[in-house]
């Protein structure tokens, strides 16, 4: 038995140094200024919720850091659209920037996006997050984030 735990072990060591010698170099880190490959670590999600046409603060700014987003889906109860925003001020009223376009939504759709190890979606230092709803049309959905 003893033979067979360290044959497994050893064939476990060779694979994961057999996988590290197939990634291209700098593939795998963790790193907060790099590109959206990079892993982040999504610790944290917040409900998106509203049925006025009117921009919302998801995440509030906090000075130095920015707001990465993982993932998304959001649910339409009749059509609207919806884009996500960053800027600064109450709501990102100030120096505000689209970070997706405008996505469509009609009765009972669904728009997901993202869940993989890297982020789909990043704020400028020391900005907020928010989202935008073009029309009196609930749309429920949630986010999940980190910042730093």
């Amino acid at each position: 038995m003893k033979r067979l735990e360290l044959t497994l072990g050893a064939a476990f060591i060779a694979f994961v140094a057999f996988m590290a010698l197939m990634l291209p170099p700098g593939d795998v880190r963790l790193s907060a200024q790099g590109s959206n490959r990079d892993p982040v670590l999504c610790t944290q999600s917040v409900a998106v919720t509203g049925s006025t046409a009117v921009t919302t603060e998801l995440v509030a700014l906090s000075a130095g850091k920015r707001v990465y987003v993982c993932g998304f889906v959001l649910n339409g109860a009749g059509a609207t659209t919806v884009t996500f925003k960053t800027g600064t001020g109450t709501a990102c009223a100030s120096t505000t920037a689209s970070l997706t376009g405008a996505m469509k939504l009609i009765d009972g759709s669904s728009i997901p996006y993202g869940g993989g190890p890297g982020y789909v979606m990043r704020s400028p230092l020391s900005n907020a997050l928010c989202w935008t709803n073009s029309g009196a049309v609930q749309v429920s959905g949630v986010v999940s984030y980190a910042q730093f």
